[in-house]
């Protein structure tokens, strides 16, 4: 029993000097270069935790945002299926780094050195066109990068997934009203809220929303509106729904969305 106690006293010990040296994050994804420079990638920076999210937990991620965005679809007047599906997506059920560590679960970045609201995901791939500096190279893929200086790698941080998802509606408000808008007309027509949602997502992306495009958006978001069927909760949100909101003044980070 004495043996067992020393055993778990010296494993707490450990965790915690593991803590405090910034291991357990490279424990709980996999690598990055400055983190490990034989198995870090920085295409890591984008996969989720590892062994997650599970079936079970990708359950419990959608239970666990369905309400706020059922109020945002009220307020917004956009699909709750296509909130819900793209933060599936995007925020890995929970589990990408950005959403872990800073409930940023739609990968909404922020272009500015060192935001007072934003999460850095240090490693991240150079997305600023080869100016970010690279102090040490192991290989393809593999660079420690300056990241006292950048502009590319910086998420919004939230306080609450519900703040990440009543953000992304106001943003889709103030940038991509003519999504918003024939959505809702289509609903009005009398189309199914499957097809309208995929549109919604077809639409927003061919706006701008995603770089690779309406259909690719399309593709990828309703496949998981479809594995869920998430469209119940469209049909929620418009049975509590509120005047949509229409060209509210409010202050919207210039951001962008990575798939």
């Amino acid at each position: 029993m004495q043996r067992r106690t020393a055993r778990l006293s010296i494993t707490v010990i450990m965790l915690a000097f593991f803590a405090g040296a910034g291991i357990v994050q490279a424990a709980l994804f996999q690598p990055l270069p400055y983190e490990d420079k034989v198995n870090g990638r920085n295409s890591h920076a984008y996969n989720p935790a590892i062994g997650h999210p599970t079936y079970d937990e990708q359950v419990a991620f959608i239970d666990s945002i369905k309400d706020a965005a059922i109020a945002t679809s009220a307020t917004y007047g956009i699909p709750a299926s296509a909130i819900i599906g793209m933060a599936c997506v995007e925020g890995g059920y929970g589990f990408t780094r950005s959403a872990y560590y800073a409930n940023n679960i739609f990968g909404i970045k922020i272009w500015a050195q060192n935001p007072s609201n934003g999460w850095q995901l240090k490693g991240q791939p150079d997305e600023n066109n080869g100016r970010v500096g690279i102090i040490a190279g192991f290989g393809k893929d593999r660079f420690v990068f300056d990241e006292k200086a950048r502009y590319d790698n910086w998420y919004r941080k939230f306080d609450t997934r519900a703040e990440a998802i009543n953000y992304l509606g106001s943003f889709i408000n103030r940038k991509y009203q003519s999504a918003q808008a024939n959505y809702q007309k289509r609903i009005a027509a009398g189309w199914p809220y499957a097809k309208a949602s995929k549109q919604f997502c077809k639409d927003i992306a061919n706006l701008g929303y995603n770089h690779l495009g309406g259909d690719y958006y399309e593709k990828k978001i309703g496949a998981v509106m479809d594995r869920w069927d998430l469209y119940q909760y469209d049909g929620k949100s418009a049975n509590n729904s509120k005047k949509p909101a229409k060209g509210r003044h409010i202050k919207i980070d210039i951001s962008i969305n990575r798939i």
